[in-house]
């Protein structure tokens, strides 16, 4: 099972607020601030787990409980920075080794040492400096559990609202077998397959077709995996935000494309 940060921009376009899940559970967790960006998307390792000292990093203590263990979750990026050379840079990972701080690359920009922690209890937290903070220690003990399975992967999505990000979060957590064939409103044509094996999780609500009357997917509409479709044809354009409708062959921006469709819907030109 992966871990996952399902964000949903704060309004400012920097920050985000959102959910992370791990070990089968959805924590309120928020990235940046409104001066300071987000983590990336993209899909990372937490690579270690470390003490806190709440009296060099007091914003990650619980004002209500200062005596509480917290913890910290250092996530791997791309590399070390100069081969590793630079000082300071290293730390101790899950499997025991010494490894050099990673290096997240972020539109040509690098940053280090971002971390999964604590966020101060309180439902607008302190805000982060590109980290991921949580709102519950709950949050640290499902991590802990989840990196002691082996279950080390950081999955970072971003959607268009917090009504999404948290069906999304709710879903990860706890996925039934059938969602998709209870949920048709979450699907398109007949429950659109990705060619990577995901499906199709959003569509245009106010156009629908075929005998289940499934939403029509559009450009930017999200799937299971995270990634968003890509293009579509710009000659048919969906709702309110005119979404170019997408069909099969049109690529996804986790570098796949879309492998089924309604095949009573025969798009032409591009």
């Amino acid at each position: 099972m992966t871990n996952y940060y399902i964000g949903y921009t704060d309004g400012n376009g920097v920050g985000a607020r959102g959910y992370l899940v791990s070990n089968g559970e959805v924590f309120g967790a928020r990235s940046g601030s409104s001066t300071l960006r987000k983590t990336p998307e993209g899909t990372y390792t937490i690579d270690s787990n470390e003490s806190v000292d709440g009296t060099a990093e007091p914003s990650l203590i619980d004002n209500n409980n200062k005596k509480a263990r917290h913890r910290k979750f250092r996530f791997v990026g791309n590399g070390p920075r100069n081969g590793g050379t630079e000082p300071g840079t290293s730390y101790t990972a899950l499997d025991g080794t010494t490894k050099q701080r990673p290096i997240i690359n972020d539109g040509n920009i690098d940053r280090t040492g971002l971390l999964l922690h604590f966020d101060g209890g309180t439902t607008n937290g302190n805000g982060t400096a590109g980290c991921i903070g949580y709102d519950s220690l709950g949050a640290q003990n499902a991590l802990e559990s989840a990196t002691a399975s082996g279950d080390t992967s950081l999955r970072v999505i971003y959607v268009k609202d917090q009504k999404t990000a948290k069906t999304l979060a709710k879903m990860y957590a706890d996925p039934p077998q059938d969602f998709h064939d209870r949920h048709p409103k979450w699907a398109t044509g007949e429950l659109s397959d990705i060619k990577n094996g995901n499906k199709m999780a959003e569509g245009e609500p106010t156009v629908v077709h075929g005998a289940k009357q499934h939403q029509a997917v559009g450009k930017d509409h999200l799937h299971t995996g995270g990634a968003k479709v890509a293009e579509g044809n710009s000659t048919i354009l969906l709702g309110k935000q005119q979404k170019q409708m997408a069909g099969i062959d049109h690529a996804t921006t986790d570098n796949s494309a879309v492998a089924t469709g309604e095949n009573s819907i025969q798009m032409g030109g591009q």
